[in-house]
């Protein structure tokens, strides 16, 4: 089982991983060649991690010696007797400790952790040592060059594999298997490109993602080395490139430099592609794929030089490590790098992460309406008013008001976050009128503009001389930033299959562990974060007004952070929690209790991103589509329906 829980963690933090690096190519657009080294590179390692992973499963399975012990010999299976026994004593120990001086849900939590890093390390330490041969007995295989064409040039001189293809079936076969699943991922991409709709982009992930696995699993078997290498690189690349192409037109608008980097990478990929495909082809002439392979070698050594002056040095050292381990294991592992079942494994949970990401964040962005949402209010008679506990039952934000005089409930808060969501001012204006008619406050307009991913975040003001409040509220309605502002929560959602197991203190320290790579690229939500802090502390210093920052969405996040440093208030609506990610942020749980309010709603999947602080969280009652759940419009009408707003003010 711990070993099950190990291959699950290196999945998903090989994902974590690989994800990052594909949202980072969105940052800046010629940060795509580069990281598209990078990417390839960390894709072979993390599948060569899978493998031993498997490795491990497979010989408990057949009741052998795991691969660590195999050195031993026979008293290997001795030694693994003694191990299993001190790693479950160990266990014991820990969950009577944490059962006493805890509880027994937390000492079961910590124990089952214990057990399942305790494979992690043994797994890795295997796999950082696995080039030495030390670990297995078995012979080298031909196979272990697989991916990596810098250490493919001693094959050159082999002519019996490219005799083997001149059979027109085997050609045929090939061309077929390689083109329909990729014509396939192209038909949805355009589908997605002309219309738009979020799905298609899923679609075209999930149908891209396994083409390149049915051309992985073709090639296996395939004998001829250098060919089934050149095809396997050539189509993952051109997959990379088919996904950044669509997702940089389908979610932003037509620049300049993005319709370079665009031209220039689709150029590539199908110069590679092709030139695998005729390589295979033309079965008399393996000078094609000589001249393939060395072009791409090429092509790696550029991008990785790039990554220098273009991401930075840390991440061209990074690679550098990558691309030498992965250069060690190649030329001198005693059996295969990686293998199917582990390729599997790890492009799931790739697909399935940016996939999460990709939705949550469309989920996220402000949902604008064209239309005035506020209807004439009503009186309100005192049958209709409910006792305070009689609040509390219907849901227990109800109770809370805000300001010197008490005047401004959670209903106020949430129309304020719908009113900014309005697309035209005079919509805005126009429901503000309304629901707010009568009432000591003010709109003051758009404070500030917050430059993000080539959009801008609104920070739209309040004032409530009375009540002597300042509301901030935070809208993006710019898709691309919401989703690759998604980032900041990818490594807690990487880790979700294993947090159950967790206690939170610890999710949050493996979390930081496996956020190295977003600290690796400069994602534009870090400096978002600073510029709504330093814009939030400008508007307080202009007067002496209480400071609550509003928020929805992945906006409602940002801001749930941005209060946290700065020392402010926040309520924020569907918005992803900062539970987990407190220390990849540098923040602390004293200050996310305190200066943070958090309501969600059931079926949101938004709101349960990233761990919520469970005493201050509130979740309404939700039956329809996440969308309509996460929405400014549901929150405000279900606050002004249950809590019974004292002035009757209405939702369409």
């Amino acid at each position: 089982m711990f070993f099950v829980a190990a291959l699950v963690f290196f999945a998903c933090f090989g994902a974590d991983v690989i994800a990052t690096l594909y949202f980072g190519f969105f940052v800046q657009y010629n940060y795509f060649f580069p990281l598209s080294c990078v990417l390839l590179m960390v894709f072979i390692q993390f599948a060569s991690m899978c493998a031993r992973a498997l490795d491990f499963l497979n010989c408990i399975i057949q009741d052998e010696v795991i691969p660590l012990l195999l050195p031993f010999k026979r008293v290997g299976a001795t030694v693994q007797r003694f191990l299993y026994l001190a790693v479950t004593l160990v266990q014991f120990t820990i969950f009577s400790i944490y059962s006493v001086k805890g509880s027994p849900l937390r000492g079961l939590q910590v124990s089952f952790a214990t057990g399942w890093l305790s494979a992690v390390f043994v797994v890795a330490f295997t796999h950082a040592f696995f080039f030495t041969g030390f670990f297995s007995s078995l012979g080298r295989d031909s196979n272990s060059f697989f991916a990596l064409p810098i250490f493919l040039s001693s094959m050159f001189s082999g002519r019996k594999e490219y005799d083997e293809s001149g059979d027109p079936l085997l050609r045929t076969s090939t061309l077929l298997i390689t083109g329909i699943p990729t014509c396939v991922s192209v038909l949805f991409g355009i589908s997605f490109l002309i219309s738009r709709i979020v799905s298609l982009y899923a679609c075209t992930l999930v149908s891209t993602m396994v083409s390149a696995y049915i051309v992985h699993i073709y090639t296996d078997d395939d004998g001829r080395n250098v060919s089934k290498t050149l095809i396997r690189i050539s189509h993952l690349f051109a997959s990379v490139t088919w996904l950044f192409v669509t997702f940089a037109f389908g979610f932003n608008n037509f620049e300049a430099q993005l319709g370079s980097t665009v031209i220039v990478s689709m150029v590539l990929a199908g110069a590679f592609l092709c030139i695998s495909l005729v390589g295979v082809a033309s079965h008399s002439n393996p000078m094609t794929l000589r001249i393939g392979l060395v072009l791409f070698l090429v092509y790696l050594i550029a991008c990785w030089i790039c990554c220098f002056p273009i991401v930075g040095r840390p991440m061209g050292l990074f690679c550098l490590a990558i691309m030498f381990h992965n250069g060690l294991n190649i030329v001198f592992s005693p059996n295969k790098l990686t293998n199917i079942q582990a390729t599997f494994f790890l492009a799931s949970a790739t697909c399935l992460l940016i996939m999460a990401c990709v939705l949550l964040g469309w989920y996220g962005t402000t949902q604008q309406h064209v239309d005035a949402q506020s209807l004439p209010s009503v009186p309100v008679t005192a049958e209709d008013s409910q006792s305070t506990l009689g609040l509390y039952h219907s849901y227990p934000v109800c109770t809370l008001t805000f300001g010197a005089d008490d005047s401004f409930t959670i209903e106020d808060l949430a129309l304020l976050s719908e009113v900014v969501s309005a697309r035209d001012t005079s919509v805005l204006e126009a429901d503000f009128n309304v629901w707010f008619s009568g009432r000591s406050i003010t709109y003051t307009g758009v404070t500030d503009y917050l430059s993000a991913d080539g959009v801008s975040w609104a920070m739209h003001r309040f004032d409530a001389s009375s009540a002597k409040l300042t509301f901030l509220v935070v809208s993006n309605p710019y898709a691309i930033s919401s989703i690759v502002g998604m980032t900041a929560w990818i490594d807690s959602l990487a880790l979700a299959p294993l947090n159950i197991f967790l206690p939170w203190m610890w999710a949050d320290t493996i979390v930081l562990v496996m956020s190295f790579s977003v600290k690796l690229i400069s994602f534009k939500w870090i400096s978002l974060i600073d510029s709504l802090s330093r814009a939030a502390q400008e508007q307080r210093s202009q007067s002496t007004n209480e400071v609550i920052l509003i928020g929805s969405g992945v906006a409602g996040g940002i801001s749930s952070v941005s209060a946290v440093r700065t020392g402010f208030s926040s309520v924020v609506f569907a918005a992803p929690g900062i539970l987990h990610i407190l220390g990849k942020l540098g923040l602390t749980f004293e200050g996310y209790h305190k200066y943070v309010l958090a309501i969600g709603a059931y079926y949101g999947l938004l709101d349960n991103v990233g761990g919520q602080d469970a005493s201050l969280k509130q979740k309404l009652w939700c039956t329809g589509t996440a969308q309509y759940c996460l929405s400014p419009a549901f929150i405000s009408k279900t606050l002004l329906e249950t809590c019974g707003d004292t002035g009757g003010r209405r939702h369409v």
